[in-house]
C-alpha cells in the first residue's frame, strides 16, 4: 500500500474530524460540543485537531463548506433532471428529501449555533443563500418546462418548500419516529404541483432553460478566537 503524501494525511485528517463533528452535532448539540470530544471520536489527539483547525467554529466552517458543495452538486443534477409535468415530480422529490433527511439534524444545529453566535452567522447565511439559489433554479427550470412564468413570489415558495422539506425530515415531526417516505414525498409533490398551477402562464417569448445563477461560493473570512 502506497504511503500517504503529507497532504493526503491531513485531507484524511480533517475528513475523520469533520465526520466526528457531524456524529457529535447529531447526539450532543452545537452548544456542548468541545474540541477534545471531537478529536477523541475521530480517534486523534487535541494536537491533532489544532493542527488542522483553529478552533471548533473554523471546524464547523468547513462542515459548511463541504455541505455547499454536496449540495451544488445535488441541486445542479435535479436541475437537468427537472421534469416536464407535475406527474413525474415523484422522483425528483424523493432524492430531494432523502438529502433532507441525511443533513436535517445537523442543518438545525448549525442553524441553532448561527442564532447564537455571531462570528459564526455569517457563514450559515452564506451556506443558505447559495443552496436557496441553486434551488430555485431547479424551480424556474421546472415552471418554464410546464409553459408557466415565474411568478414574484417565488423566493418566499422556494423558502417554504425548503423549510417544509427540512422539517418533515425531522424524527418525531407529527408525532411518530419519523414521517413515512410516501407521505413527506405526496406533501412535497402537492406543495410544488401548487406552485406550477398557481404560476401564471409563460409570455410569448421562447422558453428556455434557466440557468443556474453564477454564485460566489467562496467561503467568507473566518476570524474567531478559540473556544
Amino acid at each position: 500500500m502506497a504511503r500517504l503524501t503529507r497532504k493526503e494525511a491531513q485531507e484524511r485528517t480533517k475528513v475523520r474530524l469533520k465526520e466526528a463533528a457531524e456524529r457529535l452535532l447529531q447526539t450532543k448539540g452545537a452548544g456542548s460540543l468541545r474540541i477534545e470530544e471531537i478529536a477523541r471520536e475521530a480517534g486523534f489527539s487535541r494536537g491533532a485537531f489544532y493542527s488542522n483547525y483553529a478552533d471548533r467554529l473554523a471546524l464547523l466552517a468547513d462542515v459548511l463548506e463541504d455541505r455547499v458543495s454536496t449540495e451544488m452538486a445535488f441541486w445542479k443534477d435535479l436541475f437537468a433532471r427537472a421534469p416536464d409535468g407535475c406527474a413525474d415530480l415523484g422522483q425528483v422529490v424523493s432524492d430531494a428529501l432523502a438529502l433532507r433527511r441525511q443533513w436535517a439534524q445537523v442543518n438545525l444545529e448549525l442553524h441553532l449555533e448561527a442564532e447564537r453566535n455571531e462570528e459564526f452567522r455569517p457563514h450559515f447565511r452564506h451556506y443558505a443563500q447559495v443552496t436557496h439559489a441553486a434551488s430555485r433554479a431547479v424551480f424556474v427550470a421546472l415552471l418554464e418546462r410546464n409553459g408557466k412564468a415565474v411568478p414574484e413570489d417565488l423566493d418566499e415558495q422556494v423558502s417554504g418548500a425548503r423549510a417544509l422539506g427540512l422539517n418533515l425530515a425531522l424524527p418525531s415531526m407529527l408525532g411518530n419516529d419519523q414521517v413515512s417516505e410516501d407521505v413527506a414525498r405526496r406533501l412535497m409533490q402537492a406543495y410544488i404541483a401548487n406552485i406550477v398551477e398557481r404560476a401564471p402562464p409563460a409570455s410569448a417569448r421562447p422558453l428556455g432553460e434557466a440557468a443556474i445563477p453564477q454564485i460566489n461560493n467562496e467561503n467568507p473570512s473566518l476570524n474567531v478566537g478559540g473556544l
